[in-house]
């Protein structure tokens, strides 16, 4: 892997070898000094892997198994059960074998913990992403209001400083909210990644995804967690820029114990850097 490393930051001290039925197999032991970033996302004390960074893995899993293409796009990304390193520590396994979907991919996350099945499972589309969409339009978001990011951060959610990438909170109506975000670099998440580049930026991820639990939080008063996405897509290699603007669409009832929603994340001249599709979280 350290041969390989570029746009693997997560993956430094990860070891590749072949499994049954012709899969490809990537082993890591993850804890808090291999990866110091999970120290800053506790539940009820015990660290736990974030959706977007179990998105990462698979991403990044699929280049270092050594499946080529334009571009990686996952899709219909399940979380079956969390990661928690209940010991301060996990072993995980990436699989990977090709799919019966055209430039298709099957990836499975196991974390070694006992049970049956995959914690995490996706399929990524290794081809070149369609066509940037344009921004969620703001018209969307009438009848909202801005809320107080340090109040967000301080009561409503659990994430430490590397998580903390929204900065401002826009508008929060019915139908949805906007928000400003900031990418975070590899090396922040592990430092010895200076010269690695991310697939899809787990801390800009994150943070989207915080966000769709505050709409929950201001609109309904309850917490929502992550349960799958439809496709996540980002239009260009290489890192976000600096001010990033989320606009998220929520298209299920207000009454609806699911979240069902759509976001772009776009730059300062409305270009769409990246766009999830069905995403769905449980309250």
């Amino acid at each position: 892997i350290n041969d390989h490393k570029h746009g693997m930051p997560l993956l430094e001290t990860a070891e590749v070898s072949l499994g049954k039925k012709g899969r490809r197999v990537l082993s890591k032991t993850v804890d808090l000094v291999s990866d110091p970033f999970l120290d800053h996302h506790r539940l009820d004390g015990v660290p736990v892997m974030p959706f977007v960074c179990a998105a990462e893995y698979m991403a990044e899993s699929v280049k270092a198994l050594g499946f080529s293409g334009n571009g990686v796009e996952l899709t219909d990304i399940q979380n079956f059960r969390g990661i928690a390193l209940k010991e301060d520590m996990a072993r995980l396994e990436v699989t990977a074998r090709e799919s019966s979907v055209a430039g298709g991919v099957d990836l499975e996350l196991f974390a070694n913990d006992g049970k049956k099945g995959p914690n995490y499972r996706s399929t990524a589309i290794l081809a070149p992403s369609s066509p940037r969409p344009p921004p969620i339009p703001w018209a969307t978001f009438k009848g909202g209001a801005p809320l107080d990011i340090a109040m967000v951060y301080n009561r409503w959610l659990f994430h430490g400083p590397i998580f903390q990438t929204v900065s401002d909170i826009v508008s929060v109506g019915p139908e949805g909210l906007v928000a400003k975000l900031h990418p975070r670099k590899p090396s922040d998440f592990y430092p010895p990644a200076t010269e690695d580049s991310w697939i899809f930026d787990p801390g800009v991820m994150d943070g989207a995804l915080q966000l769709v639990s505050v709409w929950s939080r201001a609109v309904r008063d309850t917490t929502a967690l992550p349960t799958k996405m439809g496709s996540l897509r980002k239009f260009e290699d290489g890192p976000l820029p600096d001010n990033l603007e989320v606009r998220i669409n929520i298209v299920s009832d207000r009454s609806d114990p699911a979240i069902h929603c759509h976001l772009t994340i776009s730059d300062a001249k409305d270009q769409v850097w990246i766009a999830v599709n069905d995403f769905l979280g449980t309250s």
